[in-house]
């Protein structure tokens, strides 16, 4: 039902558009005269613009742009992922380094140690 009625105001409409431009044509002049000729050269100007932009080097521009970004955005996040496996890295070799009150390193410390000072020894 919808259809009927935008059919019925797309053929009102028309009839205005005709009726209204065979007023302007006999009268010889324009409704809203100053109005559509700045109109119609804002459609021109516009027109011009568009014709006359590389549209090509737009697109380029614009994907080295966001691929700059994006791998901004990328490393800063690699960044922040290394920083965290850096501090953990830190705080497991503290306690692996550290003796509690005087006892002995680590099982594992003592014997990385011990193959260090075999590879010093050779």
């Amino acid at each position: 039902m919808i259809w009927v009625y935008v059919f019925f105001i797309s053929l009102l409409l028309i009839g205005i558009f005709v009726v209204t431009t065979r007023y302007e044509h006999r009268r010889g002049t324009r409704f809203f005269a100053a109005r559509r000729t700045a109109f119609d050269l804002y459609v021109r100007k516009q027109k011009e613009i568009l014709t006359d932009v590389d549209t090509v080097e737009i697109i380029i521009q614009s994907a080295k742009y966001l691929a700059y970004h994006t791998s901004r955005i990328i490393v800063t996040l690699l960044h922040f992922v290394v920083q965290k496996i850096e501090r953990l890295l830190e705080r497991t070799r503290a306690k692996l380094h550290s003796t509690s009150d005087g006892d002995d390193p680590s099982t594992y410390v003592q014997t990385m140690k011990d193959f260090r000072d075999g590879l010093r020894d050779e």
